[in-house]
């Protein structure tokens, strides 16, 4: 972290940083609030207790069968990029069978929230942009994977 003017910003160029499981149960108060479910994962709100910062902890439920070497590597290579389209990657754990991903929080709910709440559901213009945006994310990771 950078400290400018009294500030502390995250700085860019950090990999993700190694969390142990114990540190994300409290984060999480014990994986108290779920905040979204998937096939292979659900995730959980938490706060970072160092800075109040809100994150988001994926717990992985369902992991293919790869080592422990591979999983960090992927983790590195996630969390060192950086673009508007996607969520930030701030950590991750893997303690044996459990793997987590530590994210930056959405306080405006996720895509799928945007998309298919009726009382939210974007206009057709805001459907292409955000098509538009995801795009230029994939773009963004395709290349930084490539380099």
């Amino acid at each position: 972290m950078n400290k400018l003017n009294g500030v502390v910003e995250w700085n860019e160029d950090v990999a993700p940083r190694l969390y142990a499981y114990e540190q994300l149960e409290k984060m999480t108060d014990n994986f108290k609030e779920v905040v979204g479910r998937g096939a292979s994962a659900t995730v959980y709100k938490g706060v970072m207790l160092s800075c109040q910062k809100l994150v988001a902890v994926k717990k992985l439920e369902k992991v293919a069968a790869e080592g422990a070497k591979e999983f960090q590597t992927e983790m590195k290579v996630i969390g060192r990029t950086h673009h508007r389209s996607l969520v930030r990657l701030l950590g991750y754990c893997l303690d044996g069978p459990k793997k987590l991903l530590v994210y930056e929080y959405m306080s405006n709910g996720s895509l799928a929230d945007i998309l298919f709440t009726p009382e939210r559901k974007p206009y057709w213009e805001e459907r292409m942009e955000i098509a538009r945006n995801i795009a230029q994310g994939f773009l963004y990771l395709h290349e930084e994977c490539d380099t």
